[in-house]
């Protein structure tokens, strides 16, 4: 980076070493953090494609012994035989492996949640709709609870049964997550740095020269150009330094652009404020969505070798379980070795 301290500043001669060596440090570490985003982002998009074409097809295949297995379980439901502890551990096991079923295949799961509840019902000489349905809270009840909580929340006088959440203006935790994200985000901003305005127009300039598409021939090019001349006028307009200094830095091939030590100093606050964005952008990209986190977390890793030897022990894992499913399934042919796994189940829980 060609950006350099003034040799006109008053400073001593070490000290404008100093602030030049300190800028140089944040600046390689702004581009080796830009690099890293750069990087993870053809990353990502190549283990989705993967993903995709590799993982979810094998993966879909635990479909078949999951519903297998739920209805396996739905069939030991009504034993009279298992215990309070044996009833609510099979309780859970089913709960669990319905969740997995619906990721697959909702409609299965809904068919077989209501099996669930019709036996349940039975068993316990109810109707379907008398399980299924609200809970019956008596008036009086209602009314002390809701006193008591509106005596304890103040002048706040929203209803006791809607989401407490949403008193403070967040639906759940990931929207609260996202506006202390955003507000973190917020707190970096890249604009408005005290910063010589002629030495920002020098740096437009320079710059500008540079990126002009009229200097072009190849249309491909002059279209590049184009997009990245109007990607500096906008960061001219926006007064983002930041972005001005990365095209200026990776397109002009100019002479030095002096700073006096002062504005030095701010470069450095400004470039330790993006190493915080990047910081922040790449939690962006793991996180864009679930399937996103999903194959961050499972499939990735720096290196390609080592992306590959995690994709080969994921589907080693899926093939693993998918083939352990059916062997539980053959297993639970009888009420004692259901009641064998439901006690392995309640021993891994317990403390």
């Amino acid at each position: 980076m060609n950006i350099t301290l003034s040799p006109n500043a008053n400073n001593t001669q070490p000290e404008q070493s100093a602030d030049q060596t300190r800028f140089n440090k944040l600046w390689q570490e702004v581009k080796k953090k830009q690099a890293r985003n750069e990087k993870l982002k053809k990353d990502m998009d190549a283990l989705l494609a993967t993903y995709s074409q590799k993982v979810m097809p094998v993966e879909l295949g635990i479909e078949e012994p999951l519903i297998l297995l739920a209805r396996r379980l739905v069939e030991f439901a009504s034993r009279k035989s298992l215990a309070d502890w044996q009833r609510g551990e099979l309780q859970d096991w089913i709960a669990e492996t319905l969740h997995e079923v619906s990721q697959y295949n909702a409609a299965e799961a809904e068919a077989i949640s209501h099996d669930y509840n019709q036996v349940i019902a039975d068993y316990y000489d109810i109707s379907v709709e008398e399980l299924t349905g609200p809970p019956d809270i008596d008036d009086e009840i209602e009314a002390t609870m809701r006193e008591a909580f509106e005596s304890m929340s103040g002048d706040d006088e929203r209803p006791l049964d809607q989401d407490q959440d949403d008193r403070f203006g967040f639906d759940d935790e990931d929207d609260l997550f996202d506006h202390e994200y955003t507000k973190s985000k917020a707190s970096v901003d890249r604009k408005e740095q005290p910063i010589n305005e002629k030495w920002i127009r020098n740096l437009f300039r320079r710059t500008a020269r540079a990126l002009h598409p009229d200097k072009e021939q190849d249309p491909e090019q002059q279209h590049h150009k184009q997009k990245l001349m109007t990607q500096l006028l906008d960061a001219r307009d926006q007064q983002d330094i930041m972005t001005m200094m990365m095209l200026y830095n990776e397109h002009a091939d100019e002479g030095e652009l002096s700073l006096e030590s002062e504005e030095i100093e701010s470069l450095c606050d400004l470039l330790r404020k993006q190493k915080d964005i990047l910081d922040m952008d790449r939690m962006e990209l793991i996180n864009e969505s679930p399937m996103h986190y999903g194959v961050h977390d499972k499939l990735y890793a720096i290196s390609q070798k080592a992306r590959d030897r995690k994709l080969k022990e994921h589907l080693d894992g899926v093939h693993a379980s998918i083939k352990q499913k059916y062997k539980l399934v053959e297993y639970l042919r009888n009420l004692t070795n259901l009641k064998v796994v439901l006690e392995g189940r309640y021993e891994d829980r317990s403390p």
